[in-house]
Formats: C-alpha cells, sequence, structure tokens
C-alpha cells in the first residue's frame, strides 16, 4: 500500500527505502503502523510514524529534522540506515528516536550504494552494483555471503550480520574489505560449492556424487549420517561450514572438529536424538 504519492515497495526484498515524508506523508504497509493523535479538535492531526519487523530500512533520504521528529518507534529491524552528511539539527533528531531490538545501525553518505542480500547469496565480479571507479559500495549481509570473486571497478565494505567466506585464489578479492562482521568470516580453496540454506543430511550417496574439494555449506544444522565413512570423508576433502550446529556420528566427531567450520558446537548423533525425542515430548504436553 501507498499513501500519498509514494512509492512502491518490494515487499518480496523487505526492505524499504524510504522517500522525504514532506512528500509521500505517513507509509503503511508490512512493518508499518500509523497512529492519529490531537491535543486540541481545533489543532491539525499530527501523523506519527512507526517502523518495525522489516529487515532492512535505508532514512538517508529523510534527511531533515522534521521527517526526523516525526517518527515514533524503530524496533524489530534487521539493519537501519541513517544519513551520515545531515545537518546538526537533523543528527540531534535522528539521535532522540526510540529505538529497540535492531540489528546493526549504519550512518552512511546519502550518494553511497547500497546492496542489501537477506539470506544466501553468492558473489561474483558481475553480482555488485554498478559504481565508478573511485566509489565504494556497502553490501549489508544478513545470512550467508559466498564471495568468488570482487568487483572489477570500484571497492565493497561489507556489513555482516552471519557467514562470510570468501574463495581462495578468487579474482579482485582485495577490493573487498569488513567493515562489521557479527559472526564469522573466512577464506577457502574449493572447486565447487553447495548450500543449503536451513538443515540438510549428507549421506554416502550424497558425499558420492560431489565433487573433491567441494564446500558444503549449511546456514542452519547438518548432520552427517551412520553411513557416511572416515576414509570416504578423507578421500573427497570435503570443506564443510555450519552456521549452527554439527551432528555426526562419534567416530567421525574428532576429525570434524580439526576440518569443519562450526558456528555453534559440534554433537553426536545420539545427541540429535535425544533432542528430537525432546521436542515430541514437548508437544506432548
Amino acid at each position: 500500500m501507498r499513501i500519498s504519492g509514494c512509492p512502491p515497495q518490494d515487499p518480496a526484498k523487505n526492505y524499504l527505502d524510504v522517500d522525504s515524508t514532506a512528500e509521500c506523508g505517513v507509509f503503511l504497509g508490512e512493518g508499518l503502523s500509523k497512529r492519529e493523535s490531537s491535543r486540541d479538535s481545533e489543532r491539525e492531526e499530527s501523523l506519527m510514524a512507526q517502523y518495525h519487523d522489516l529487515a532492512s530500512l535505508d532514512l538517508r533520504r529523510m534527511a531533515n529534522a522534521q521527517s526526523m521528529r516525526e517518527i515514533e518507534q524503530i524496533s524489530d529491524i534487521g539493519v537501519v540506515i541513517f544519513p551520515s552528511d545531515a545537518d546538526d539539527e537533523t543528527m540531534i533528531a535522528i539521535s532522540a528516536i526510540p529505538v529497540s531490538d535492531v540489528g546493526q545501525v549504519l550512518y552512511l553518505k546519502q550518494n553511497e550504494q547500497v546492496q542489501i542480500c537477506n539470506g544466501f547469496q553468492v558473489f561474483e565480479a558481475d553480482t555488485y552494483s554498478t559504481c565508478a571507479e573511485d566509489e565504494t559500495r556497502v553490501v549489508i549481509i544478513n545470512g550467508v555471503a559466498l564471495f568468488l570473486d570482487g568487483p572489477n571497478v570500484g571497492t565493497v565494505t561489507v556489513n555482516a550480520n552471519g557467514i562470510c567466506i570468501m574463495r581462495e585464489g578468487g579474482k579482485n578479492l582485495d577490493r573487498i574489505r569488513y567493515a562489521m562482521v557479527n559472526g564469522f568470516n573466512c577464506k577457502k580453496s574449493f572447486s565447487d560449492y553447495v548450500i543449503f540454506q536451513n538443515k540438510m543430511t549428507l549421506d554416502a550417496d550424497m558425499l558420492e556424487s560431489l565433487e573433491p574439494k567441494t564446500l558444503v555449506l549449511c546456514g542452519n544444522k547438518l548432520t552427517i549420517a551412520r553411513n557416511v565413512t572416515l576414509q570416504a570423508l578423507k578421500e573427497k576433502e570435503v570443506v564443510l561450514i555450519v552456521g549452527n550446529k554439527l551432528y555426526c556420528p562419534k567416530e567421525l566427531m574428532g576429525y570434524l572438529k580439526v576440518k569443519a567450520l562450526i558456528g555453534n558446537k559440534i554433537l553426536s548423533l545420539e545427541d540429535l536424538e535425544n533432542e528430537t525425542a525432546g521436542e515430541y515430548g514437548d508437544d506432548e504436553q
């Protein structure tokens, strides 16, 4: 929904790039609510904006003090972007906005290009937004980013909540720098890659089908099946990166503690069975 000539937003991106409220008034839609208040019936209604439940919110186009004063609340948003080149009055108004449960707050110039990626994103030379040689893009990651190559032109500044992996031997990786990583980043050598956003089980058949030195990237939980042997893992030289938990047979735990990159912890298949039994028990109660 758009009000008073506001540009339509792309709900698939769960991202809001807000124009000045002087032109657009109050914004309604997913993550937004309107509250009308009046101290006196003879006074004009004042409209206050609330922004919530969004992956990202870019407020740089609202670079004036009055627009910022009309923001009543910002909450439950992954990334909020404020202007860094606004005047002093506007910056004071920004500092007074109640902000809660926000993953990260960035202050960027209005002409800085921003590329926001939610979930999984693979970056190759042509994936980056276009810019001049002397310009810097800002890439915001909410999830997992795999950098196969850097940009051919310009540079990239990365702000990440999650996992960032660079491919060893990739082109122009020196054009990428990390400003902030809330999670972990690494550089790995691999010949191919497979990505699973949530949960996945790696069994003997799947392992056999993988090319040697394949990167297996799982955003949440990865389970190694009982029919996977230590010899098969060594022969395939798979590169395992798991965002949360890795479950495996006990005889593989020593090897995987050394070889795998795990965001949380490594557990046995017996631990997984106990967790599953506990979940079912809770449901019955």
